[in-house]
């Protein structure tokens, strides 16, 4: 059963899907319609979930649920992936693209392929305060912690290789 999203406990359960580029109005409406009749009939082993959805920043889409109610399991989870795979191709928008990374910069989202974030990474235009988005964060009250320094990332890593390589 679709709950507004502001009044999910803090442990609710949620699942970001990062868009391929910003989605209109439009598309934001409808995929909030689409979203919150979803939601009302989502359910795990016959048992209404109470969940919500919530569109973010132009470029995410947050399915989250209430797990202190009922818990989802692999098939309800499955279905709400469903629900997003339609999203994705009645809007002609890719929410599975794993191999682009949002950056926060002056209060938007810029996407780049995880090669470019790399080549920067090596030639300094990016720095360890450079916030991205980390979107395995898996809990509502997490989202305060959402947008992080690359350092604070797994992306994180690419500085160590780059560290090292120049100790070489």
């Amino acid at each position: 059963m679709f709950v507004p999203f502001e009044s999910l406990s803090p442990t609710a359960r949620i699942w970001i899907y990062q868009s391929d580029r910003p989605f209109n109005t439009q598309e934001e409406d409808f995929i909030m319609q689409n979203g919150e009749k979803f939601m009302n009939e989502w359910a795990a082993h016959g048992q209404p979930l109470r969940a919500s959805i919530s569109t973010r920043h132009s470029h995410f889409v947050v399915v989250a649920v209430n797990n202190e109610a009922q818990l989802p399991t692999g098939c309800s989870i499955d279905q709400s992936v469903g629900f997003v795979r339609a999203m994705e191709e009645k809007l002609q928008i890719g929410f599975f693209n794993r191999t682009k990374v949002s950056v926060w910069s002056n209060n938007s989202v810029l996407l780049k392929d995880l090669a470019v974030i790399k080549k920067e990474i090596q030639e300094g235009i990016l720095a360890e305060d450079t916030l991205v988005f980390n979107n395995m964060i898996q809990s509502k009250g997490e989202l305060d912690r959402w947008i992080v320094p690359i350092k604070s990332s797994w992306l994180s890593r690419y500085f160590i290789q780059t560290a090292g390589n120049l100790e070489s």
